[in-house]
C-alpha cells in the first residue's frame, strides 16, 4: 500500500487481484489492500494454495503451520472473493492466469529431500499426506499485447521460468514473447550455477525479447544476463514503469 501511495496509483481502481502462490511473501498484505475497497473484489489463485505449510529447520525443528492465516475465510472477511482454479483463468482484455504450469524443462523440476525430515518446506497435501512443498499451486499471469506478443509475469518460478513461458505459449497460441519478468528462483545457494545459463540458453531458444529479473532471481543471474544479453536484459526497481503497446 505503501507503494502504491507514493506511485500515486488509485488501489480502489485495481478491479482483480491474483495471488501467484501460498507463500507469505507472495500473500502478504493481501488483507490490507483489501481493507481499502468498500466493495467485493475477485481474489484468484490456485485450488491448493491455502493448504497448510510448514519447515524443517536446520537442527531438525519442525515449524508450526506458518501460512496458517492464510484462508478462504479470511479473504471473504476482508471483502475478497475467491476465485479458485487449477487451470487457467480468463480475465478479458488479453490477461490470462496460467494455472498450473507443467514441469517438463528436465533441470527446473523439483529436487525431491534426499531423506524424510531433511531442512526445507513442506506441505499437507490435499489427500491428507504430507511431503516436499512443490509449489504445485504457483501460476503466472500472460497479457498478451496487441502487435508485440506475450508478456509473461512469474511470482517465484518454483515451476520454472522456461515452463512458464511454454505455459504461456500453451495457453495463447505460438506468438512471440515480448517480456519476461517476475522471479526467476535462482538466487539460492542450493542452486546449480549452470541453471543460471541454462536458464539464459533457454530464453534465446524461445526468442524472449525482454528479460527483467526480480524477487528471488538473484544477482548472479543479473550479473549473467547482463554481460551475455545485454540487449534483452533490463535491470528493474522499485517505482520502474514499463509500458508494452499503446
Amino acid at each position: 500500500m505503501h507503494n502504491l501511495r507514493v506511485l500515486g496509483v488509485d488501489a480502489t481502481s485495481i478491479e482483480h487481484v491474483v495471488i501467484s502462490h501460498g507463500h507469505p511473501d507472495h500473500y502478504g498484505g493481501l488483507y490490507s489492500f483489501l481493507d481499502a475497497f468498500d466493495r467485493t473484489i475477485p481474489v484468484a489463485t490456485h485450488t491448493d494454495a491455502f493448504l497448510p505449510r510448514y519447515a524443517v529447520m536446520g537442527d531438525g525443528r519442525t515449524s508450526a503451520y506458518y501460512n496458517q492465516t492464510f484462508t478462504l475465510d479470511n479473504v471473504e472477511r476482508h471483502g475478497g472473493r475467491p476465485v479458485l482454479s487449477g487451470g487457467a483463468l480468463d480475465l478479458g482484455c488479453g490477461m490470462y492466469t496460467t494455472g498450473y504450469i507443467p514441469r517438463t524443462v528436465p533441470f527446473e523440476g523439483p529436487v525431491e529431500p534426499s531423506a524424510p525430515h531433511t531442512p526445507g518446506l513442506y506441505q499437507v497435501r490435499a489427500d491428507g499426506s504430507y511431503g516436499l512443498d512443490e509449489v504445485v499451486d504457483e501460476q503466472g499471469l500472460v497479457i498478451d499485447v496487441k502487435g508485440k506478443g506475450l508478456v509473461v509475469l512469474t511470482g517465484c518460478a518454483h515451476a520454472g521460468v522456461l515452463n512458464t513461458i511454454d505455459r504461456a505459449r500453451e495457453i495463447c497460441g505460438p506468438k512471440p514473447v515480448h517480456a519476461v519478468m517476475g522471479g526467476f528462483h535462482l538466487g539460492f545457494p542450493t542452486t546449480p550455477r549452470a541453471n543460471v545459463d541454462l536458464t539464459l540458453d533457454g530464453m534465446k531458444e524461445r526468442e524472449v525479447a525482454h528479460i527483467i529479473p526480480m524477487h528471488c532471481s538473484g544477482l548472479h543471474t543479473h550479473a549473467t544476463f547482463q554481460r551475455d544479453a545485454p540487449e534483452r536484459y533490463l535491470q528493474p526497481a522499485v517505482g520502474t514503469v514499463l509500458r508494452f503497446g499503446k
